[in-house]
């Protein structure tokens, strides 16, 4: 890994607790976007969840430390998680915002930007100090940008289907405006 990189990747949920059962031969509860099995896991979470929520978490990283960590920011919907992500690159510089983790219990995050950098605060609802982490502002913009196109190409690609109560459309229209 180079230093001072920004790594992201998603991962969506292979495990149905309806079910009690894994949606994929393999037996892991997660699988990132880029397994060639995800989006049959992609289909049956929609299917389960009435085409409303895809369930998954968001990695990132930052210099080789995990800010965002399955545990930390499991997520019932992932459009609502990058939606919220991708406000860094159209919102203005003083702003301060949150990235919703849909049921997560842990919370949620907190990002502004200061001095040419984006301060990621992950809240808790628990007791203990709040984890902060500092990302510089174009590293993170750029990883972002890449990502979420991914996802929706993945979203795309995989063909899956949500319902017209879902995200979904928001999606794609931030996904226009940004894919470059």
């Amino acid at each position: 890994m180079i230093e001072n990189d920004v790594m992201i990747k998603t991962f969506v949920y292979n495990y149905s607790h309806e079910l009690e059962e894994y949606y994929t031969v393999k037996k892991t509860k997660f699988l990132s976007i880029d397994d060639p099995l995800a989006g049959i896991a992609a289909k049956k979470i929609l299917e389960e969840n009435n085409l409303d929520y895809l369930a998954g978490y968001i990695f990132l990283s930052y210099d080789g430390k995990p800010v965002f960590t399955e545990e930390r920011t499991e997520t019932e919907c992932l459009l609502t998680t990058w939606l919220d992500l991708a406000r860094i690159l159209r919102e203005e510089e003083d702003k301060e915002f949150e990235i919703c983790f849909l049921d997560n219990a842990d919370g949620n995050a907190i990002i502004k930007k200061e001095a040419g950098n984006y301060v990621i605060t992950l809240q808790k609802r628990k007791q203990g100090p709040a984890d902060t982490f500092t990302i510089p502002a174009e590293k993170l913009k750029e990883a972002v940008r890449k990502n979420f196109v991914k996802f929706i190409g993945f979203c795309r690609q995989s063909n899956l289907v949500f319902s017209k109560e879902s995200l979904y459309s928001n999606a794609l229209e931030e996904y226009e405006k940004i894919k470059g």
